[in-house]
């Protein structure tokens, strides 16, 4: 880059417009079934590519990535967890996902043996019930380039369609 058409934030051209600050991207993958929920084995399975894409660039800047799946199998972990829907992805302490919407999930709904609602996600006006890859991927981009700081935590509790779930799940 030349030295005089670089942006103003470009003091050294090795980090230039690099937040320094950004040290690690940490990705928590939360879901209620990763093995009989459809919706949630393919979003890990976004995730996968997505991180497959990302991980050589990450590496070659020197920014470790760390990947941690959780699965929530009950209230306790919910809470802990601060779930708000399954599938829900989280890249240091950001929902990549812009609010929250749930339509129908049959595989859910099957395991507990009553009516669930799972997480759906809207990506350049397309809504669908897997998180799209080029969602995870700006995301990720987004928390290393451009980071947000973690908004702090308000009230939580579990939601009813969570309650539901693991009251009614055998």
């Amino acid at each position: 880059m030349n030295p005089q058409t670089a942006p103003s934030c470009c003091s050294d051209p090795k980090t230039c417009c690099l937040d320094p600050s950004v040290t690690a991207i940490r990705v928590d993958a939360l879901t209620l079934d990763a093995i009989s929920c459809e919706r949630c084995r393919h979003s890990l399975s976004s995730l996968d590519e997505a991180l497959s894409l990302l991980k050589p660039i990450l590496d070659l800047a020197g920014v470790p990535l760390t990947v941690h799946r959780i699965h929530i199998d009950s209230l306790a972990l919910a809470k802990r967890h601060r779930l708000v829907s399954s599938p829900t992805v989280r890249i240091n302490g950001v929902d990549v996902a812009e609010g929250l919407t749930e339509n129908a999930c049959l595989d859910c709904s099957d395991l507990c043996g009553d009516q669930v609602t799972c997480r759906t996600f809207t990506y350049r006006g397309t809504m669908s019930p897997e998180l799209p890859v080029g969602l995870l991927v700006e995301a990720v981009l987004r928390a290393w380039l451009a980071p947000t700081p973690t908004p702090p935590p308000s009230p939580y509790e579990v939601p009813e369609n969570l309650r539901r779930f693991f009251h009614a799940k055998p």
